[in-house]
């Protein structure tokens, strides 16, 4: 399932490409860098998680686990990634998809309005 899932997304990232529409694929380790390295309060990570589930963004949790326990590495990477998936879109980048191995962003906005940051870092 997951090989028919990556050749659709190849597929459609082909075709895309042929169209010249740039995709930018990062990898979980790259999320988990950022994260170290721009401190963020759990709250945050799933106050950001929640609301891009609600607006059906298309993050989905990486394997199933309990939603709001921070002690679980599956959240805690859930919500790294939501976190991570708002910092790119306020960079004019959305959320394209999101797979086991990897999250995908394209360089064109949904929403062509400025949105406020929903976050805050630790002083």
């Amino acid at each position: 399932m997951i090989k028919i899932h990556a050749l659709v997304l190849l597929l459609t990232l082909c075709s895309a490409q042929a169209r010249e529409i740039p995709y930018d694929f990062v990898t979980y380790d790259t999320v988990r860098q950022y994260v170290k390295e721009h401190p963020v309060e759990y709250d945050t990570w799933l106050r950001v998680y929640v609301y891009k589930v609600k607006s059906g963004a298309g993050v989905t949790h990486p394997r199933k686990g309990a939603i709001y326990s921070n002690k679980d590495e599956s959240q805690q990477l859930a919500n790294m990634l939501s976190f991570y998936a708002e910092v790119r879109e306020n960079k004019g980048q959305s959320l394209h998809s999101v797979t086991d191995k990897f999250i995908v962003f394209n360089f064109h906005k949904k929403n062509t309005q400025a949105q406020p940051p929903i976050y805050r870092t630790r002083p």
